[in-house]
């Protein structure tokens, strides 16, 4: 009988698919086939939903089975950008981008790609796409990629699954119909047209959850690729466009001009701390340009910033953008994020920021506002702060006290490492996507595993009806 043990464990210990791929090898199977559509991607100049969709795509394929074989075969079909020639563009061996034609990847009516034009365009590509991976299943990431997957199903009658990353402010008719792309979410819900919904957060599962969405929502959240983050190349070019010396000491606010996101509150904070951040040479930076001529808002937001700027007075503590007039791009964020004293994510509202979850993998401590989905990433005084949003008065007091305490900074910062290790990594992420992916496809629910087992065929609901 020890014979007989100790001959199961060495063969175990000897097995070289398991050598291969010892933490997330799942059980051998056929490649479950994948096409995301999404507005942006790859997110090097956009990043919000397209970095999502990045981290998520390239998490995916470096899933194997315990033979070492690829789990799943993805491919990306997406709205092209000003470069975009239209020709897929190959990312891995078995990542591969389709770009529609075009110029700033809008799908909707009123944007610079027609709507018949766009959808004829992807009824074009799809017998290509279709010979090439077959789809088990479409995911869609934003509420102008969903029409068009709406029309995918109904042609080829394949599984649609959908990740609800913006919700109206408030649901009732006249909110829900006065904005197009919220009538979409109306739509999907009335004639149940997809057969997943993904929640990043807990506060957006409940909102589902109150509009009947029923046992279609899942909670899975975002993550973010730690090692590959961290190994990101220096780009200290960025320092020069934002009008900083390499050696300053800053606070960041990584976003776009935009009204939710709340730049606003983070200058009136700035105010607050003049005199304290003249003294100690403390700069705050706002990563968002804006644009002066095609901003979407009518009144021209990027405008109004400035001249809050210049009304109190922190020109030189108040970084809006690079000067080039462009956002800094995703690829730079990692150098800004290595040397900025703390990150600040001041949003009115926000599902699920990848920001936060960016710079924890970096350690750097963060502030974040009392909204949202931000209530899963951060515990307060564990591993980051949160403020009452649209109050720039408890936000200086919070940025105070990590002045005031370098140690203390010190130990939210390293708390916020281990949690996104823990519970926000990319590969995390791409298990529990598998895991629903499967669920949908073949008909069967995912029993729970415990803590460090690899999943099963029969978890993964893998074995055909």
């Amino acid at each position: 009988m020890a014979d007989r043990k100790y001959r199961r464990r060495a063969a175990k210990a000897a097995s070289p698919c398991k050598r291969r791929h010892p933490r997330y090898a799942i059980a051998p199977s056929r490649h479950l086939r994948i096409l995301h559509i999404t507005g942006s991607f790859p997110p090097w100049r956009t990043g919000g939903i397209a970095a999502h969709v990045d981290y998520l795509v390239r998490a995916l394929t470096d899933l194997h089975d315990t033979c070492g074989d690829r789990a799943c075969n993805v491919r990306v079909l997406t709205a092209g950008d000003e470069s975009s020639d239209g020709k897929a563009r190959v990312l891995t061996p078995i990542l591969l981008c389709h770009p529609l034609k075009g110029k700033g990847g809008h799908f909707l009516p009123g944007g610079e790609i027609p709507l018949g034009d766009t959808v004829k365009q992807v009824l074009d590509l799809w017998p290509h796409l279709w010979r090439e991976s077959q789809a088990d299943i479409i995911h869609v990431h934003d509420f102008e990629s969903a029409f068009i997957g709406m029309l995918l199903k109904s042609a080829f009658g394949v599984r649609l699954a959908m990740t609800v990353h913006k919700t109206p402010k408030e649901w009732n008719p006249t909110n829900v119909r006065s904005n197009v792309k919220d009538c979409y979410l109306e739509t999907i819900r009335n004639f149940r047209l997809v057969d997943v919904m993904f929640a990043p957060s807990e506060a957006y599962r409940k909102r589902l959850d109150q509009q009947h969405f029923g046992r279609r929502v899942r909670l899975v959240h975002h993550g973010v690729p730690i090692k590959r983050l961290r190994k990101t190349s220096e780009y200290p070019d960025v320092f020069r466009r934002l009008d900083l010396a390499e050696v300053a000491r800053f606070v960041l606010m990584p976003c776009r001009l935009d009204r939710h996101k709340a730049p606003d509150v983070l200058i009136n904070a700035a105010a607050l701390l003049g005199k304290r951040a003249r003294s100690e040479g403390l700069i705050f930076v706002i990563t968002g340009a804006g644009s002066c001529s095609t901003d979407d808002d009518s009144l021209n937001y990027r405008n109004q910033i400035l001249a809050l700027v210049k009304q109190l007075g922190v020109q030189d503590i108040v970084r809006v953008g690079p000067s080039d007039g462009q956002d800094v791009p995703a690829y730079e964020m990692p150098t800004l994020y290595r040397r900025a004293l703390a990150c600040v994510v001041p949003s009115r509202r926000d599902g699920f920021p990848q920001a936060v979850l960016e710079s924890f993998a970096f350690g750097l401590p963060t502030v974040a506002a009392l909204t949202g989905g931000i209530e899963d990433m951060i515990d307060p005084e564990e591993n980051g702060l949160l403020f009452n949003r649209d109050e720039p008065e408890d936000l200086a007091d919070k940025l105070l006290q990590l002045l005031d305490r370098p140690d203390f900074a010190g130990r939210l910062g390293k708390a916020g490492f281990h949690t996104v290790r823990r519970k926000f990594s990319a590969d995390r992420m791409a298990r529990r996507h598998f895991s629903c992916y499967c669920e949908a496809v073949y008909g069967t629910r995912r029993r729970p595993k415990r803590k460090g087992t690899a999943l099963t065929q029969r978890s993964l609901g893998m074995t055909r009806p």
